[in-house]
């Protein structure tokens, strides 16, 4: 078992993904104020928390158990990566084009994939190498950005020639 990581490595941890989150409450912000009128003002409550106020909180925080600030905020991007892949799936086209926009966006802002952080990738990944097959659409786009970004280290090497194999296998029956 890997040491505990140190509070500074942890609040180092807990700063990037939280640029993320940061990133993520904008876009929704921007897409609620494009679905109602100019005037109208979004109840702020009703998004995710800043990422400066659970900086601030974490700060605050003198107890021996911080490591869970970031297994809270690590938690979120799993919920959420579950609701953009659900949106992939079922939503509108231009939903589904709004959601691709955004993590592409993310990607290039933010440094980094949002489903990888998420876990979601790995678990995807697991299940279709399980398999033999990818076997749903949110399967392919999830096993896409897996294989768009070849700096991955989520699987090995052989894992991901045989994922590709199996990506473009769906391909050619959809």
């Amino acid at each position: 078992m890997p040491p505990k990581p140190t509070r500074a490595q942890t609040r180092d941890a807990l700063v990037r993904l939280l640029r993320g989150l940061d990133f993520y409450r904008d876009w929704r912000i921007a897409m609620w104020q494009q679905a109602h009128a100019p005037e109208a003002q979004p109840d702020l409550d009703e998004f995710v928390q800043t990422g400066a106020s659970t900086l601030a909180e974490f700060d605050a925080y003198s107890g021996p158990t911080y490591f869970q600030f970031l297994k809270e905020v690590r938690q979120w991007y799993a919920v959420t990566a579950g609701e953009l892949t659900y949106h992939l799936r079922k939503g509108a086209p231009e939903t589904r084009a709004e959601v691709g926009r955004f993590l592409t966006a993310f990607r290039q802002e933010v440094g980094f994939d949002f489903f990888s952080e998420s876990g979601l990738l790995k678990r995807t990944a697991t299940k279709v190498l399980k398999r033999g097959h990818v076997a749903r659409t949110d399967e392919w786009y999830l096993l896409k950005d897996l294989l768009d970004d070849t700096g991955d280290t989520i699987v090995s090497d052989s894992d991901r020639a045989t994922l590709s194999r199996y990506f473009s296998d769906y391909e050619a029956k959809a």
